[in-house]
């Protein structure tokens, strides 16, 4: 297995092949375009691979001194258990600062975290809402959203 940071190699359809192979949605779920804009985006890329075939990412966002947010880490469902995604964590802590991690887990997945020091904090609640469920929230308390 190859550990690769960065988007060397990386394509959108084969990350879109992974959610699909992951249940992370159907592949007619997503947009080549979307998620290529998605990647460009993207601060940290952690890639494992074997063979030339991408069987793991690893996404995160930090502002490299006091904060540092996982957004996702995935692994081929085939792979799992073998060690991918300690080895995209361990290239994640090792090649960025040193900052606080926040991590939201499916509970099934919180051992796996707690290997690396994280900790469920019961002080914290994870929150989300999606592009439209903000946008009509933010709509219904001050109007409609103009573009800058």
């Amino acid at each position: 297995m190859q550990i690769v940071s960065g988007r060397a190699q990386l394509t959108a359809e084969e990350v879109i092949d992974l959610y699909d192979a992951s249940g992370w949605g159907r592949r007619s779920d997503y947009l080549p375009e979307s998620i290529g804009k998605a990647l460009a985006n993207t601060q940290i890329l952690i890639q494992a691979r074997l063979n030339h075939r991408l069987i793991g990412l690893l996404r995160a966002f930090s502002d490299g001194v006091l904060t540092t947010h996982l957004s996702e880490i995935l692994v081929h469902p085939a792979f799992r258990g073998q060690g991918v995604g300690t080895a995209l964590m361990r290239a994640l802590l090792s090649q960025h600062p040193i900052t606080a991690l926040y991590v939201d887990s499916f509970p099934e997945n919180q051992r796996f975290f707690e290997k690396f020091g994280l900790r469920r904090r019961d002080l914290l609640r994870s929150m989300s809402a999606s592009g439209y469920e903000w946008k009509e929230a933010l709509s219904s308390i001050g109007g409609p959203l103009k573009a800058p």
